[in-house]
C-alpha cells in the first residue's frame, strides 16, 4: 500500500474523492470502538463509510495507471532539466551556489558502557594474583550521584560551562520524570478515550438539542 501514497494527490485531485493516512485511518478506526458506539452497537448495527468516495470512482484501474504514467513524465521531464543545467554549468565553468541550510541543534545523548581492557593491557598486575582472598573482598561495580544539577554529567556541564546544553537539559528532564516511554499500545487507549469523550459530548449535545421546546409562530 506504500506505493499508492505516491498517486494519493493524483486520485484526489481526478476522481475527486478522500484519502486518508495510515493515522488518519487509525483515529477513524478507533473511533468505532470507543465506549460511546460500542453501546450505540447493542442497539442496532452501525455503518461506517470510510471508502472517501472511491466506490463512485469510475474505472479506477485506468485512472490509476494515467496517474502512474503521467507522474513517470513529470519525473523524466525534470531528470532532463537537471541533467541540462549540470551540461550548461559545466560547459560555462559557473560555479554552482550552493543554498545554505539552517540546521536545528538535535539532541544526540550517547551513554556509552566504559571500554574494559584486554589481558594484554593488564600484565603489569599479574603480581596480585592470589594475594587476596577475593571471596572477602569488596568490589565496587557503579557509582551514581543525585543532586540539585542531577547526575555526575550534568553537574559537570553546570560547573564547567555555567549552563546546560542541549543533551544535558534532555537528561535531566528524564531523570526529573518530564520524558517518559509510551509504547505504543498506551498511545492507542489515550487515543481511544480522547475519541470516546469527544463523541459522548456530541451525543449529548445532539439530546439537548433535541429535548429543546419548540414553539409555533401563527
Amino acid at each position: 500500500m506504500n506505493s499508492n501514497n505516491l498517486i494519493s494527490e493524483g486520485i484526489e485531485s481526478e476522481g475527486h474523492c478522500r484519502t486518508f493516512t495510515t493515522t488518519e485511518m487509525a483515529f477513524n478506526l478507533i473511533g468505532l470502538v470507543s465506549d460511546v458506539m460500542v453501546s450505540l452497537s447493542r442497539k442496532s448495527p452501525i455503518y461506517a463509510d470510510l471508502n472517501g468516495g472511491m466506490q463512485y470512482m469510475a474505472d479506477m484501474n485506468v485512472a490509476l495507471r494515467h496517474i502512474r504514467e503521467k507522474m513517470v513524465d513529470e519525473s523524466e521531464k525534470k531528470k532532463m532539466v537537471i541533467d541540462e543545467d549540470k551540461a550548461h554549468v559545466d560547459i560555462v565553468g559557473a560555479n554552482k551556489v550552493e543554498e545554505t541550510r539552517t540546521v536545528e541543534p538535535r539532541s544526540n545523548i550517547r551513554i556509552q558502557f566504559p571500554e574494559l581492557k584486554s589481558r594484554e593491557e593488564l600484565k603489569d598486575m599479574e603480581y596480585l594474583r592470589d594475594l587476596l582472598d577475593l571471596d572477602r573482598v569488596v568490589v565496587v561495580t557503579g557509582y551514581g550521584e543525585v543532586g540539585p544539577f542531577g547526575n555526575c554529567r550534568t553537574r559537570w556541564e553546570m560547573e564547567a560551562e555555567g549552563k546546560f546544553s542541549l543533551e544535558g537539559c534532555v537528561e535531566l528532564a528524564w531523570i526529573m520524570g518530564f520524558i517518559k516511554h509510551v509504547t505504543y499500545k498506551k498511545c492507542l487507549m489515550v487515543l481511544s478515550t480522547l475519541v470516546g469523550s469527544m463523541l459522548r459530548l456530541v451525543l449529548q449535545s445532539r439530546i439537548l438539542i433535541s429535548r429543546l421546546p419548540t414553539k409555533r409562530i401563527s
